[in-house]
């Protein structure tokens, strides 16, 4: 949300501001996700689970930016910045629905929901690389 709202700033300070939101925001839903990921998967798959987690989060620091790079080539820094809520929309639904069936099923997929949900929130951990100095 605070990477998005860059879009809006007109001065370097408010890109500043929003830039240290939008860390902080993440400092706090790291935690959220680790005690996510934790409840949903099998207590022998939690290697399996965070593995996967930490992979696509890696994925996406690379992959990221330079997606991004290419976005503001094409359509400019604030229409980019604007299009940082539509991968974190469809993370938060795909978090949700993820969520709600995993709890309901085998272990087998709830492996596969994890991978689900870890591709989730790696698009919801990439959504927040805003490329610029």
């Amino acid at each position: 949300m605070f990477t998005a709202a860059i879009g809006l700033a007109t001065t370097v300070w408010q890109a500043a501001m929003l830039r240290a939101a939008a860390w902080i925001a993440r400092g706090a839903r790291t935690p959220a996700r680790d005690t996510i990921l934790a409840s949903l998967a099998p207590p022998d798959a939690y290697g399996r689970a965070f593995g996967v987690e930490r992979a696509g989060d890696n994925r996406g620091a690379v992959v990221g930016p330079l997606l991004a790079s290419m976005l503001v080539a094409t359509v400019g820094i604030r229409t980019a910045c604007f299009f940082a809520l539509v991968p974190g929309a469809l993370a938060a639904a795909s978090i949700s629905l993820a969520a709600a069936r995993a709890r309901h099923m085998t272990t087998t997929v709830q492996v596969v929901w994890m991978l689900v949900l870890s591709v989730a929130l790696w698009r919801a951990s990439s959504t927040s690389t805003t490329p610029g100095p």
